[in-house]
């Protein structure tokens, strides 16, 4: 077991499974998605697994998960390093990535991308992307699905006025810690490290070019993810991650690389953006209306703290363009759940009337 345990395993894992001990079943975490493949690490060794015909079918029943990088699976071996996937694992968590318009809006409903997530790495490129707004959104995708995040300033070495930007991020996300970093001097590496403990898996969020690959590939003191060069006039890189996958450090922590994002959609309730603007909440509690919208009605006290200058005005705005697509999310699952109530209602009167 001593392999399961340099990839997260402990005895929580054990007791979930302990009722397929006795089916000559095997646990394994997947470690990265293939086409209809898993990669899959067991106590034997690497395995390249498949889906089960009645995991399958229980998937499309919506009675089990469809499984994602990170999760712990029941495997049927077969061979020496292949296996089939019976059964996933009941998640401590799960990571959703929601499907995006180009413009970055929600579509629909959040599909599952990681599971057993203990802390996320969100990446921000301030020599060349700067975008504030967008760790906004990863924030408040993550705060969707309750995962605890880092927000991390990289390419510091080439970029200028780093300490002002460090400076700005810190006030405007104050509930999150901030770290300035650059891989290729090490710069800020160590305060990284303290965030990635033994047996934590942390996931790496950000655009293309943000530097993920870089940053993995420091803190393992290895070459485990690809990098490629970016474009000097404006620092965008090709999506070298083509794959979500799952790095054992020799540190003991566990590192999930994923493919450069280029637009972030949201997930949850409207309740969610609140959790990500902690200032802007703290003003909304004290508005004359509780449904106060913080756009036009009166004795609104976000907008008095905006105009005085205590909420920054560009988090203002995005602000109310995640609450839009929240309120989006939620008029969705409303129709939802109306259609299937016309549906029951239908099929019940069928029964009545034949």
């Amino acid at each position: 077991m001593e392999r399961l345990q340099k990839y997260g395993w402990e005895d929580s894992w054990k007791n979930l499974f302990s009722p397929y001990e006795q089916e000559q079943r095997i646990p394994a975490r997947i470690t990265r998605e293939g086409k209809n493949l898993f990669h899959a690490a067991s106590a034997a060794g690497d395995l390249l697994v498949e889906i089960s015909g009645s995991l399958s079918y229980l998937v499309q029943l919506g009675v089990s998960e469809y499984p994602v990088v990170g999760d712990w699976c029941v495997i049927a071996p077969h061979g020496t390093n292949r296996g089939s996937i019976e059964a996933v694992l009941p998640r401590k968590s799960v990571l959703h990535r929601p499907v995006t318009r180009e413009d970055g809006r929600t579509r629909k409903q959040g599909k599952a991308v990681a599971a057993n997530i203990d802390l996320a790495l969100i990446l921000i490129d301030i020599a060349f992307d700067r975008s504030l707004r967008r760790a906004e959104r990863f924030l408040t995708l993550l705060n969707s699905d309750a995962i605890p995040a880092v927000l991390i300033l990289t390419k510091a070495g080439i970029a200028e006025h780093t300490e002002e930007l460090a400076a700005a991020a810190k006030e405007r996300f104050k509930q999150v810690p901030v770290l300035l970093t650059d891989s290729l001097t090490a710069q800020g590496i160590g305060d990284v490290q303290t965030y990635c403990p033994v047996g934590n898996t942390v996931i790496v969020l950000g655009a293309s070019g943000a530097g993920k690959s870089s940053l993995i590939n420091v803190l393992a003191a290895a070459d485990l993810a690809k990098t490629s060069e970016v474009r000097g006039s404006d620092g965008e890189g090709r999506h070298t991650t083509t794959a979500r996958q799952l790095f054992a450090l020799q540190s003991g922590a566990l590192l999930l690389d994923t493919p450069g994002i280029r637009a972030v959609g949201t997930w949850g309730t409207q309740e969610t953006p609140s959790t990500t603007f902690s200032d802007i909440t703290t003003y909304a509690r004290r508005c004359r209306f509780s449904d106060c919208t913080h756009t036009s009605e009166p004795g609104c006290e976000v907008r008095k703290a905006l105009k005085e200058g205590f909420i920054d005005r560009d988090s203002y705005e995005n602000y109310l363009i995640l609450k839009e697509e929240t309120l989006g999310k939620e008029e969705l699952i409303h129709r939802k759940r109306e259609k299937e109530k016309d549906i029951a209602r239908i099929k019940y009167h069928m029964r009545r009337t034949h």
